[in-house]
């Protein structure tokens, strides 16, 4: 049989009415939705591009009648070629800063050490608290006092709340107990 260990941090399932026990983003997950997006925009650029193309084409560049629409379908192409970079930025990132999981087990993430991210893990008993610091950062003290920073600026909105119900149902810190 395959016993669940012990965690000092448990707190009563009835913390949590969805029983949040285990919690995880994976790195394909967010890479995939950037990507998504950056190729989403690359085809906006596209079809802007063939626009301004059209209407330079078909009715000259330097037309004043038609100054406005070069100056909208300019913005519009420039504007989508910006975020193609921005997503493909973030894919790269994200493949750099996840997976990030929550389990019985304890606490598996890829935290900051200096300019690179290394994945480690934490079992309950090792972990002080969890806390979280301005711009999407998750902050993990260990029992002998040293904290780990993990990004969590990439991360869906959606995820935000099982992230904090599933620490509430591990941390009798974060838990909201009727005592």
């Amino acid at each position: 049989m395959n016993e669940v260990p012990t965690n000092p941090f448990a707190s009563p399932a009835a913390v949590s009415a969805k029983e949040f026990r285990e919690f995880h983003v994976w790195d394909r997950e967010v890479v995939s939705r950037e990507q998504y997006q950056a190729v989403f925009a690359g085809g906006l650029v596209l079809v802007f591009a063939a626009m301004w193309i059209n209407l330079i084409v078909q009715a000259g560049f330097f037309n004043s009648d038609v100054l406005i629409g070069h100056g909208v379908l300019a913005f519009m192409t420039f504007s989508c070629v910006a975020t193609v970079v921005n997503h493909t930025v973030r894919a790269r990132h994200a493949w750099q800063r996840f997976p990030l999981q929550l389990n019985d087990e304890g606490i598996r993430a890829k935290f900051e050490d200096g300019d690179k991210w290394t994945g480690l893990y934490f079992a309950w008993d090792e972990v002080a608290k969890v806390t979280f610091a301005p711009r999407n950062r998750m902050v993990v003290t260990t029992i002998n006092g040293k904290e780990f920073v993990a990004d969590l600026s990439l991360m869906g909105s959606r995820k935000w709340h099982p992230l904090k119900e599933t620490l509430k149902f591990y941390s009798d810190d974060m838990a909201k107990t009727d005592e």
